[in-house]
């Protein structure tokens, strides 16, 4: 399986690349009134609207700065999502060992699926469709309808 492997705070983790659209320098992020904590802001990507979850507020780790090395992973999928992440490390293969698996109900949301030691330390395997609960998703849908709104409505006026 090939994996993006990337830091948040001082934990490594890493989602299939299969569960990446693509990997982008932080950007500046809109940030409207009324933003749960974890949301660093939304990402106007391409005149579509993407929230960005925070992952060290999401998983109760030491809040990192922001800094040349922050990135932001877009998930693939609807609805849109990225992830601001303190530094992408490596893209690489590594072997499919159930020795690696957790048991389902190990973490919150079974939101890591596995984790395994590439030489450096211990990598956590995420689920990027796990990485959020049911209501938490509810609402990023219903935030980014808005969000997506008030895009449209201001291309909208910009075009007169």
């Amino acid at each position: 399986m090939k994996v993006l492997i990337f830091r948040v705070s001082h934990c490594r983790c890493c989602l299939p690349t299969s569960q990446v659209q693509e990997v982008t320098p932080m950007a500046l992020l809109s940030q409207p009134p009324g933003l749960p904590p974890v949301l660093a802001g939304i990402l106007n990507l391409g005149g579509q609207g993407v929230p960005v979850v925070r992952l060290d507020h999401l998983f109760g780790l030491p809040t990192s700065p922001v800094d040349l090395g922050t990135a932001l992973v877009v998930l693939r999928g609807a609805p849109s999502l990225a992830l601001m992440v303190d530094e992408v490390v490596n893209v690489r293969e590594i072997p499919l060992d159930s020795d690696m698996a957790l048991a389902s109900g190990t973490t919150l949301n079974d939101c890591a699926t596995g984790a395994w030691d590439d030489g450096y330390g211990l990598v956590h395997i995420l689920s990027a469709s796990h990485l959020l609960i049911e209501e938490e998703h509810a609402r990023l849908e219903e935030l980014q309808e808005q969000i997506q709104e008030r895009i449209t409505a201001l291309t909208k006026v910009a075009a007169l």
